[in-house]
């Protein structure tokens, strides 16, 4: 997790085959911060156990445990610390690299950001402490996933959206090669690929298209042949996926975020722009009193657009689905719904 690059396969037991003998696999994008296959490890081996092939990416810098079955405690204290004070020392390095240029107000500009970055990391650590400390007495185990959400959440403002996309293809990619090397029957097998994507995983899988089709991917390395031919995918399905990887952060945060140059403003991912690549049939889910990707945002048009952001979707073949809460079966139709 702490490297970017782990996934979790989950492989069926009885694969299932359709009338044409092919077998089917389900790439599964995760929501913003949620890398652990345990959140939503109920919906997951409900997909093996109808024999599909799970590939579970987690795509964000976390450190969240690498075995499943672990509670133990990192002990790597570099992978925990609340300031990573080597990006900091790092960020700071660049700045005077510009003193021999000449390049004097870049450099009073960059020193200044450098100042604000450290502020907003100490201001993190701080905010981290404090919920760390009042969970403890609550629910230990509890208060430990919390503490590990909120810092790769800390992880994911100086990331880019960009780089979570790249590290979910060329993980899916090598996780594959993996199980065919070990699998002769599924490697001479043709497999469908389907995407699925919980909030920010499903604004990436509805963007997947469009960075296999880019020959030239913006901030990306080149993306492999092998990739754009083997996991195109047949459907997209997504739960309550958010149009944008800026939508939930405060607008103030996105504008310190904006001062600080940071990757996550810089290369945000939109489906205005992704959208227009989509050319296969496409479902969305979405709960009706979902509070923070809220409905409207998928189909009300805005003061200049007569466009929606479903409208976005280029598809011919597509659908928006909105459940509504049973409060007497326990069903609420929340942002978390994909989840529980």
């Amino acid at each position: 997790h702490i490297n970017s690059n782990f996934i979790q396969v989950y492989a069926p037991n009885h694969p299932y085959r359709d009338e044409k003998g092919k077998t089917k696999a389900v790439i599964y994008m995760h929501g913003f911060a949620l890398c652990m296959p345990k959140f939503y490890e109920q919906h997951l081996e409900e997909l093996v156990e109808k024999g599909y092939y799970v590939l579970f990416p987690g795509f964000q810098k976390s450190d969240y445990p690498d075995n499943p079955d672990s509670y133990e405690k990192i002990s790597d204290k570099k992978q925990t610390e609340l300031v990573n004070w080597s990006e900091i020392r790092k960020f700071i390095r660049e700045t005077f690299k510009h003193l021999s240029k000449g390049r004097i107000i870049s450099v009073l500009r960059r020193i200044i950001v450098a100042a604000f970055k450290i502020r907003l990391f100490l201001a993190i650590s701080l905010i981290i402490g404090l919920i760390a400390v009042t969970y403890y007495f609550v629910d230990h185990r509890y208060g430990k996933n919390l503490i590990k959400l909120i810092r790769t959440v800390r992880y994911s403002l100086f990331q880019s959206p960009l780089q979570w996309m790249e590290n979910a293809m060329t993980t899916t990619d090598n996780a594959w090669q993996m199980l065919c090397q070990n699998d002769s029957e599924l490697a001479a097998a043709e497999t469908d690929f389907y995407l699925f994507g919980h909030s920010l995983g499903g604004l990436l899988a509805l963007s997947w298209i469009s960075y296999l089709k880019q020959e030239n991917p913006q901030g990306i390395t080149e993306i492999k042949s092998t990739i754009k031919s083997k996991f195109y995918p047949q459907t997209i399905i997504v739960a309550d996926p958010a149009p944008s990887t800026l939508l939930g952060i405060p607008k103030t945060v996105t504008l310190v975020l904006k001062i600080l140059n940071s990757r996550l403003t810089r290369d945000a991912i939109k489906i205005r722009k992704t959208g227009r690549a989509i050319d296969v049939p496409v479902a969305i889910l979405h709960g009706n009193d979902d509070k923070l990707v809220k409905p409207k945002v998928w189909v009300k048009t805005g003061l200049i657009s007569k466009e929606s952001n479903f409208d976005y979707i280029a598809s011919a073949d597509k659908k928006i689905y909105f459940s509504l809460s049973d409060k007497q079966e326990h069903l609420f139709a929340f942002h978390n719904q994909a989840v529980t």
